[in-house]
């Protein structure tokens, strides 16, 4: 539930850009994409926090920073309703009520099948506490869905699986880097080659000395720089079963 967050830095920027873009209000829209090749892939959407720009020697960085869900999960209104409510209509009500998309959420709700672990609480009525994004999570923790905001947009799964029954195969000939680590309760730290599937939610099947069997990722940190091509996605995850 925490926002992704990204650091952009730009070197060289003229003056006046460098000026349009620490004017500007938070909240302008940001994207980073990158790829070789041709290809690129969207890497992280979000708004802008601010932008602050330093000197370097013979060089201006101008550092970029923003996120992709803050604001939502910390807006604050009042949703509620005196009579009976369709989960879907509530969850799209909700998302609305943050600023976010539901992306495939109904999808995943109605793969669920039955909604009576909840029915009983909304039959007579609904009143979200603690703000709209609590109480959307809240919801979806009782339908047994994990579920969080990726590029603006609500991404959903069943709880424990992953967003691609599809494993990225990682070993050393396919862009694991350095030793994975693993650690008593199974949680798996590991960095690879920037690879498009490798997303919060994707299943990720090791082969190393050192660990072996597949995780759910759920922390994804990509570093790069345009002047080199060490690119990195440095991962966190939880075993699958």
């Amino acid at each position: 539930k925490e926002p992704n967050t990204a650091k952009i830095s730009v070197w060289n920027l003229s003056e006046t850009k460098r000026k349009a873009l620490e004017d500007r209000e938070d909240g302008v829209p940001i994207e980073l994409s990158a790829g070789l090749g041709g290809e690129s892939f969207l890497l992280f959407k979000g708004l802008l926090d601010v932008a602050l720009s330093e000197r370097d020697g013979a060089s201006w960085i101008t550092n970029i920073y923003t996120d992709d869900g803050k604001d939502a999960l910390k807006r604050r209104a009042a949703v509620s309703y005196r009579g009976g409510v369709n989960v879907s209509k509530l969850v799209q009500d909700l998302s609305k009520e943050i600023g976010v998309g539901v992306g495939n959420l109904l999808e995943v709700i109605k793969s669920k099948g039955s909604v009576a672990e909840i029915g009983s609480a909304i039959a007579g009525g609904f009143a979200a506490k603690g703000g709209p994004g609590d109480a959307l999570f809240g919801i979806l923790d009782d339908l047994g869905i994990d579920a969080s905001i990726q590029d603006g947009e609500i991404q959903a799964v069943a709880s424990g699986q992953p967003i691609d029954p599809v494993a990225v195969l990682l070993k050393p000939t396919t862009g694991l880097k350095g030793t994975p680590a693993v650690d008593r309760k199974g949680r798996l730290e590991a960095s690879a080659a920037l690879i498009p599937r490798l997303v919060p939610g994707a299943a990720v099947q090791i082969e190393s000395i050192t660990a072996n069997g597949l995780w759910k990722v759920d922390v994804v940190s990509y570093t790069g720089d345009t002047a080199s091509t060490d690119w990195t996605a440095d991962i966190e995850g939880v075993p699958l079963q």
